[in-house]
């Protein structure tokens, strides 16, 4: 299984999605960034990434896109 990359996030907005990809039975994985050093002397929390299958990626874009709108 490929794994692509949905969004890119701090923790709080992770979170959010987290709970909405659940609720859509979309599978996902949570990975932290290696290179937070910038965001960090910047005060911004940790920089996450979700990554979905890539046959659930359009699905789960979708869904963010209605949400935004």
């Amino acid at each position: 299984m490929r794994w692509e990359t949905l969004i890119e996030g701090s923790e709080l907005e992770i979170k959010m999605i987290e709970d909405i990809l659940k609720e859509n039975e979309i599978p996902y994985v949570v990975e932290t960034c290696d290179d937070v050093t910038p965001r960090a002397i910047f005060g911004s929390s940790a920089l996450m990434v979700i990554k979905v299958p890539e046959e659930f990626l359009e699905e789960a874009k979708r869904i963010l896109e209605e949400i935004r709108e």
